[in-house]
């Protein structure tokens, strides 16, 4: 009898934890936008952070300050190769050491990272999703 509980507590163990996981990207999301907007560099200002919790992702809004170049940079975001830029995003992340413990949240409840570049107006440039193979490299 003893072996036959393990199996049917593992299922709801396994569902408490991403439960947990669920709720802490939530209070992490709402905590990163009472600081927003935040300068990113570069020009970028990370405007807010959305949890999608029906499309398991979580997405970086940024947009770009007044003084920078706006048709250079997009013709820039528009050349460049998707898949460096997702690896060179991905690098960034692992070298973060104040975001790993989200990451790990991210990963537990398997959920995808996405950084959305947007224009002045709101209209979408470019958008890239990390999956959690990726940002925990």
């Amino acid at each position: 009898m003893r072996k036959y509980f393990l199996f049917l507590v593992l299922p709801l163990w396994l569902a408490s934890c991403e439960y947990q996981a669920k709720n802490s990207i939530l209070f992490w999301a709402v905590r990163e936008n009472l600081r927003c907007p935040v300068n990113a560099g570069n020009g970028l200002i990370c405007d807010s952070v959305v949890p999608h919790m029906k499309e398991k992702n979580v997405s970086f809004y940024y947009s770009y300050s007044e003084d920078v170049e706006f048709e250079e940079l997009e013709n820039y975001l528009a050349e460049v190769n998707d898949d460096e830029a997702r690896a060179t995003l991905a690098s960034a992340l692992s070298s973060d050491v104040a975001i790993q413990p989200m990451l790990l949240q991210l990963s537990l409840a398997d959920f995808s990272m996405g950084y959305v570049y947007l224009r002045r107006d709101g209209s979408l440039i470019k958008e890239y999703f990390l999956t959690k193979d990726e940002y925990m490299k």
